[in-house]
């Protein structure tokens, strides 16, 4: 299957909040709750988004739009199951990126809460608006003491 983040990505939204960014933490959280990014977590399997970021972080990286493609596949990697993941988010220190050892480490502490209370996914809801979509993570109105 082959990957077409531009199809799935709305990246002009992506960009703006990539270029906003100063710390690792409001990349993650405004990428993570991005719609776009959490319908490329639903849209393919966790090998085919560690494939498609392995091949494009082995080329040099001269482009916005490439360099916030990757951040995106990386952050709806960890939007995945955690035991789907977790080899691969473990070894984005040996990435060259700039807060990959930063996005590992709010997966990681995440991820370790979320198991304490055997989470192990988000309930997301995705609505129609007029300029793009939008997401709700519904996971704190869960009815069910999980």
């Amino acid at each position: 299957m082959k990957v077409d983040l531009d199809k799935v990505l709305n990246l002009e939204e992506l960009k703006i909040k990539f270029f906003a960014a100063n710390t690792p933490f409001y990349l993650y959280e405004h990428f993570s709750k991005n719609a776009s990014v959490m319908q490329l977590s639903l849209n393919y399997t966790s090998e085919i988004l560690i494939k498609y970021f392995k091949n494009i972080a082995r080329k040099k990286i001269d482009d916005l739009e490439t360099l916030v493609k990757i951040y995106a596949v990386v952050i709806a990697l960890t939007l995945k199951e955690y035991s789907e993941v977790f080899s691969f988010i473990k070894s984005l220190g040996s990435y060259r990126f700039r807060w990959f050892n930063e996005i590992k480490e709010i997966f990681m502490s995440q991820s370790s809460t979320s198991q304490f209370h055997d989470k192990t996914s988000r309930k997301i809801i995705v609505l129609p608006s007029y300029s793009n979509e939008t997401a709700y993570d519904i996971t704190a109105f869960d009815s069910k003491d999980k």
